[in-house]
């Protein structure tokens, strides 16, 4: 059964491992440097204020969540280990080919791929073990 609930909790856990993911404490300043920002830019950026970039990516976590909980329900794959396996392979089958179609052709580095796809699979596989749980 569909359960607004799961996806917010979803959502929210995918919005905090974003957080972290991106933060200097994570692979922040590797990305921030793999994406040739300067901190005039990064000043730029926190002077406009992040509320809508936040605001837009929760909204993105929570289509996320939502479709993620669609289809766990659709293969019955409703257990937390299954939710994950299924997390697994949406994320082999459409954010790999997708991040790796947009790194090639806008020329970014293999480590810029490699920290935005790890994050892909670390945030599809827990928004899929919670809607596994819990849907």
């Amino acid at each position: 059964m569909y359960d607004p609930i799961v996806i917010l909790i979803a959502a929210i856990a995918q919005i905090v491992i974003g957080s972290f993911w991106y933060s200097p404490a994570g692979f922040g300043k590797i990305w921030v440097k793999e994406m040739k920002f300067t901190s005039k830019d990064m000043e730029k950026a926190k002077a406009k204020g992040m509320g809508k970039t936040y605001l837009a990516a929760f909204v993105g976590s929570i289509l996320t969540a939502f479709v993620m909980s669609r289809i766990i329900l659709l293969t019955n794959a409703t257990s937390a280990g299954a939710g994950a396996a299924t997390a697994v392979l949406l994320w082999l089958g459409f954010a790999v080919p997708l991040v790796l179609s947009s790194t090639l052709w806008e020329g970014k580095s293999v480590k810029l791929f490699m920290i935005g796809i790890a994050y892909y699979l670390v945030s599809f596989v827990v928004v899929g073990a919670i809607t596994g749980a819990l849907v």
